[in-house]
């Protein structure tokens, strides 16, 4: 039986396998470049193969490499964005806010919060209740209807995350595509003196804007903004 909630699952689609699907962009533009009537005539077999179980090997695999990115750009951040932008020493909320939220928190999980002097002095202790009231507000906004933003966020970061998790391949993927197309479009033009299709060329240029996107906009900075965000919209469940 065919398991569809890759497709229809809003998450699993986003944020697994969009960046799976993305990894592979460059290699089915070259395959159009150099076998295009074979591609035409293959396409019904390749939506059958896609739908049997590359979409779900694509989501996992994407989930995977993401999952294991994860710790090490929590290190490079300074935490776990929802446990991190509780303490008294980061800035993203201020102070009155933030006594707020510790208020509500303390009174909602019945743990009481560290003060600013016992952050410094017992770091783990706050650590672990930072980490409490992270899990807690998670437990009590699942509902994805309810707390739509925050949803919205938490696939943006799954996405992205991912997508850097997937990195070194859509490099070595986007590699063969303009090194195959660029050989295509060089091997045309020294034989017949003139560039054979116009599609060829637009197909190269896309592959060579791909690279650029990959190795200038998909870094761990790129992440950390809708962990952020998502972190934000999570403390923020409080008020409502």
């Amino acid at each position: 039986m065919i398991d569809l909630s890759t497709i229809s699952d809003p998450y699993e689609r986003r944020a697994r396998l969009y960046p799976g699907l993305i990894c592979f962009i460059p290699l089915l533009m070259y395959m159009f470049v150099v076998f295009p009537d074979v591609c035409t005539k293959l396409s019904a077999l390749v939506a059958i193969v896609f739908s049997i179980g590359v979409l779900q090997l694509l989501a996992q695999l994407a989930r995977d490499r993401g999952k294991k990115l994860e710790p090490g750009l929590f290190e490079l951040w300074g935490g776990v964005p929802s446990e991190r932008l509780l303490r008294h020493s980061d800035p993203m909320i201020n102070p009155i806010e933030k006594r707020k939220y510790h208020a509500m928190l303390a009174s909602r999980s019945g743990v009481q919060g560290p003060s600013e002097a016992e952050e410094v002095s017992e770091p783990e202790v706050a650590k672990s209740i930072y980490k409490l009231w992270s899990n807690y507000l998670r437990s009590v906004a699942r509902d994805s209807k309810r707390f739509n933003l925050l949803f919205e966020e938490n696939i943006n970061y799954g996405f992205r995350r991912n997508l850097l998790g997937l990195r070194p391949f859509c490099i070595l993927s986007g590699l063969i595509g303009v090194v195959g197309c660029g050989w295509d479009v060089y091997g045309n033009y020294r034989i017949g003196g003139s560039i054979d299709s116009v599609d060829k060329i637009l197909i190269f240029s896309a592959e060579i804007i791909y690279i650029g996107v990959v190795l200038f906009v998909i870094k761990q900075n790129w992440v950390r903004v809708p962990a952020e965000a998502y972190a934000m919209r999570l403390i923020e469940t409080l008020d409502g």
